[in-house]
């Protein structure tokens, strides 16, 4: 199976991630491990943050907006809402499949391999996982936790104390 981009995990980044680069032209599969898309938001969190209304965008506000025409709205309606985007976008899904094995070519994910048996070959992998199980199983270098200024030499990265929420 071959296809420009890969998005391994469901979860709202990587549902509009799929979508997105679907719209775009691009031949995209979004491999999600149990048998549902949406992540959080379709699992129950039903009053997400939204702070300044005019900082969301792009497909979330399309998302926000056409879940907000439902009357009753319940978190079923927003994973239907997403399978349906998917679904409009031509984005590919494969639903309960777990990462098996990667492999590495010239330093890059080259394919995937699920433990049903299907290998996922892609120019580009997205890891939408809430645990970077994709990049862990690839070697990736990462840190747990919010990681220092230090670390990357970013002064407002990481831990930024000094540039603290009451400024």
């Amino acid at each position: 199976m071959q296809y420009d981009l890969a998005v391994y995990g469901g979860t709202p980044a990587g549902v509009t991630a799929a979508i997105q680069a679907a719209k775009l032209g691009r031949k995209v599969i979004l491999i999600s491990q149990n048998q549902h898309v949406g992540g959080m938001t379709s699992g129950g969190l039903t009053a997400t943050d939204v702070g300044k209304e005019e900082s969301i965008g792009g497909l979330a506000l399309e998302f926000y907006k056409r879940l907000g025409k439902l009357v009753d709205y319940s978190p079923s309606e927003a994973e239907t809402l997403y399978r349906k985007m998917l679904d409009e976008a031509g984005a590919s899904v494969i639903y309960g499949s777990f990462l098996k094995s990667v492999e590495m070519k010239d330093g890059r994910i080259g394919s995937i391999t699920l433990e049903t048996g299907k290998t996922i070959k892609a120019s580009v992998f997205i890891d939408s996982t809430y645990e970077g199980d994709l990049l862990a199983a690839a070697k990736v270098s990462y840190r747990v936790g919010r990681e220092p200024v230090s670390a990357s030499d970013e002064p407002l990265n990481g831990q930024w104390q000094d540039v603290s929420w009451h400024t």
